[in-house]
């Protein structure tokens, strides 16, 4: 638990992070609590770890769209692509481009969305992470739908067939693939 000065430790902090995603996954109404103990518990352990505060702009950010604000979760959005990219996380920067292309398919903002979407896979990619980068192709075919590129809409849901049935993966292929059109 705690550190010997009083303030929350790493396994804390990351206790009460994992904590506060189960409030999102599974019982939104408890949400806000968690974000507000997770945002306590980082300023009390005075902790300047720009990953652990990526994860809370993040959670602000699902706060923000739970309440309508798709505004706000953009700038947590932007905020948190900053700690992540002063951290050098690839995974968090990953997941912030996924959410934030997330939040612009909500708003129907479908270029933007791509835009995001991509940028988000092909870190994924680089990343070797099949299972990311599925689940970015799979947000990216489904807008890629949306603007009327079904050739191209057909080709990532193929992609994302070959990865989830751990196929051989031209991984190249795949980048030129998100890029089109």
């Amino acid at each position: 638990g705690e550190a010997v000065s009083g303030q929350p430790d790493d396994v804390v902090l990351a206790a009460i992070a994992n904590r506060t995603r189960i409030a999102f996954e599974l019982d939104p109404s408890q949400a806000e609590l968690w974000v507000n103990r997770f945002a306590d518990a980082l300023h009390a352990a005075r902790q300047n770890d720009p990953l652990l505060h990526g994860r809370l702009l993040r959670f602000q950010a699902e706060l923000a769209e739970q309440h309508s604000d798709l505004k706000g979760a953009h700038e947590y959005l932007a905020q948190a692509l900053s700690m992540y990219k002063a951290g050098l996380s690839q995974p968090g920067i990953s997941a912030t481009l996924l959410h934030n292309g997330q939040v612009y398919a909500r708003q129907a903002h479908w270029v933007e969305a791509r835009k995001e979407l991509q940028r988000g896979t092909a870190v994924r990619i680089r990343m070797l992470d099949g299972k990311g980068a599925a689940d970015g192709l799979e947000m990216l075919a489904d807008v890629e739908q949306q603007l009327g590129n079904r050739e191209v809409s057909k080709q990532l849901a193929q992609w994302v067939r070959v990865i989830r049935a751990d196929g051989p993966v031209d991984w190249q292929a795949v980048r030129l693939t998100i890029q089109s059109p």
